[in-house]
């Protein structure tokens, strides 16, 4: 069996390391990569202009070699019969890094008609077969399709090579094919017609037009012919030196330029209401946790569960709006340590977990730098839990999480309670499957609904913890004993009517299948 580990994070909201430098955005996003891709570039030639400037690919992690491929079929074949579109990057959406007015542009310059071959040189642009005959004529732009927008403090951006057409008309208003003259270019726009973009708008797609060795894009920034540094407000890298890129080892330039030489980069996620995944594996939650949190998400809510031999983890994540930690994979002592050292920084907890793994009970925690009051609790027993439910309803508490597991026939208690409003409540923790639908069709009469739930396996048998409340108020739909399909057709429907997840459930213990509980609210 492989052996999993577990990892133990803290995370503060990223603040950039160089505060006093223009940041600009990656000029493309996580949300247009397949499983396994990542964009790369390289060290670029050091002219003037574009003495900063970046050619930029994307790759895909190839398991059977552990190397990284620009192309989408093997290199054998590609080379038989080289095609722009056998690469990963060709016709990737490409957006505008900052905003400003697009003051010079071409949109329908072919594209050169293949690939630079391994070897083939030229030593006169007539030599360049690579090239399209119309560009060695001196009738397309040396950038080929292009984009450059002027930004408010001078400086310009220069976006090039895209795909023929790609580049919208309503911001390019140059819809020649070439050049009427050799070597006079057309491509600027009159003031009047210069168009105002937005950064994080679509501006075209990569391609292969103009002087271009393969698809790419080429970007730079410079002012009065001189090239600028470009600062990126986010973005992960991982070195590619030798083209065995570790994929779960990503260092963060935030507020820096991308780091020298060949490197690998995980563009930020666009920020949304929510990202909420489910059946995610442990062993591979540390990497796109490092993604989630440098794309500017926050971690809303984290859910373990074992199935067979292997821990999972459902999540829900939001738009970071406070400073904050999460930890997962923790031991009892080292959850201890974590919880004392967030109440003495100051922060409250705001969601707590246990969960099954091949090392018995491990935890997560969710930490805010916010007001407010809480009490916590892990690893108890039912009798130390009713005790301390107890106290802490007398002392004017409400339970938030109550977090249960079966581990060797014995049940055992996670909770959180804080001093948060949420009307008239009810906790149940050792709810079957059927007394768990009778609860939610009782209580939903008297107006409460299941604003906590945590599945799990006793005895071989499904049972619930869920606490019932009246608020927060707002529209709700709960749903239980879902496949993993089922799930994700569910998730789909009420994401579609404007709910968000708040609830996400898998039954830990289970031996064989993945079994989901949840609930939506507007």
């Amino acid at each position: 069996m492989k052996k999993i580990t577990f990892f133990s994070i803290i995370l503060v909201v990223f603040f950039a390391s160089n505060l006093s430098a223009q940041q600009y955005h990656l000029p493309f996003y996580a949300n247009d990569l397949k499983p396994g891709e990542r964009w790369s570039t390289k060290d670029h030639a050091q002219t003037t202009s574009q003495k900063y400037g970046y050619d930029l690919g994307v790759k895909r992690y190839i398991s059977s070699s552990k190397s990284w491929s620009s192309i989408k079929i093997s290199s054998d074949k590609h080379w038989d019969n080289p095609k722009n579109s056998n690469y990963l990057i060709y016709g990737k959406p490409v957006y505008a890094m900052r905003s400003g007015k697009v003051i010079k542009c071409w949109r329908n310059a072919p594209n050169n008609p293949r690939p630079k071959l391994p070897g083939e040189t030229g030593e006169d642009l007539e030599d360049k077969m690579w090239l399209h005959k119309e560009y060695r004529n001196k009738r397309i732009p040396g950038g080929g399709n292009e984009v450059f927008i002027q930004h408010s403090d001078g400086t310009q951006a220069l976006y090039a090579h895209f795909k023929p057409g790609s580049v919208p008309s309503s911001i390019c208003p140059n819809n020649k094919t070439l050049y009427s003259k050799p070597g006079e270019s057309e491509a600027d726009v009159p003031e009047d017609k210069q168009v105002f973009v937005k950064k994080g708008q679509l501006i075209g797609r990569a391609g292969n037009s103009g002087n271009s060795t393969n698809p790419h894009l080429h970007i730079h920034v410079d002012k009065d012919g001189k090239g600028k540094k470009i600062y990126f407000k986010r973005g992960l890298a991982a070195s590619n030196s030798d083209n065995k890129a570790d994929i779960n080892k990503w260092t963060s330039f935030s507020g820096k330029i991308i780091p020298k030489g060949k490197v690998l980069i995980w563009p930020p996620t666009r920020l949304t209401k929510e990202y909420a995944r489910h059946k995610y594996p442990a062993s591979s939650f540390q990497r796109l946790f490092t993604h989630l949190s440098n794309s500017g998400f926050m971690l809303e809510w984290i859910d373990g569960y074992r199935v067979g031999s292997k821990t999972y983890f459902n999540f829900i994540w939001r738009p970071a709006n406070a400073k904050w930690r999460a930890y997962f994979g923790r031991s009892s002592k080292n959850y201890q340590s974590a919880m004392n050292k967030a109440k003495a920084d100051g922060y409250i907890a705001t969601h707590v977990e246990s969960y099954l793994t091949s090392k018995g009970i491990r935890y997560a925690a969710i930490f805010k730098k916010v007001s407010g009051s809480w009490r916590a609790r892990h690893g108890i027993s039912y009798t130390t839990h009713k005790s301390v439910f107890d106290k802490a309803k007398k002392d004017g508490y409400k339970p938030k999480v109550v977090s249960v597991v079966s581990y060797k026939g014995k049940l055992y208690y996670t909770t959180l309670f804080n001093k948060t409003s949420i009307g008239k409540w009810q906790l149940k923790s050792r709810l079957s499957e059927k007394a768990y639908q009778k609860a939610i069709d009782d209580y939903k009469k008297a107006g409460r609904y299941p604003i906590y739930i945590s599945a799990y396996m006793h005895s071989g048998k499904p049972n619930f913890s869920a606490i019932f409340a009246v608020k927060p108020k707002g529209k709700w739909s709960a749903r239980h004993n879902l496949n993993v399909s089922g799930y994700q057709s569910e998730w789909q429907k009420f994401i579609k009517a404007g709910y968000l997840t708040r609830v996400v459930t898998g039954y830990d213990g289970a031996k064989k299948n993945h079994v989901f509980a949840a609930m939506w609210r507007k």
